[in-house]
């Protein structure tokens, strides 16, 4: 799932994300993940500190996620392969 050479740096957490961003990314038709696939990957963790920075200032994770997809959405087929 997560190659150790490439995230060994990260917390679990942090791996999570940037797997969950790649899949997005994949799902969006991209060919690179975008700066919005790491937020969205990042968001997925109710309780990570994403989550917790948006309820600290009274936001909506839930609606931020449907503004944040929104502009990441390309349609197409999912690339197949490595994403850089």
């Amino acid at each position: 799932m997560v190659d150790r050479a490439a995230f060994g740096r990260f917390d679990p957490g942090a791996q999570r994300a940037v797997v969950v961003a790649r899949d997005l990314a994949r799902a969006h038709g991209r060919s690179v993940i975008l700066p919005a696939h790491l937020a969205l990957g990042a968001l997925q963790d109710p309780d990570g500190p994403a989550a917790r920075a948006v309820a600290g200032v009274g936001g909506s994770t839930d609606a931020l996620v449907v503004a944040i997809d929104a502009t990441c959405a390309k349609g197409g087929p999912p690339p197949v392969g490595h994403l850089p």
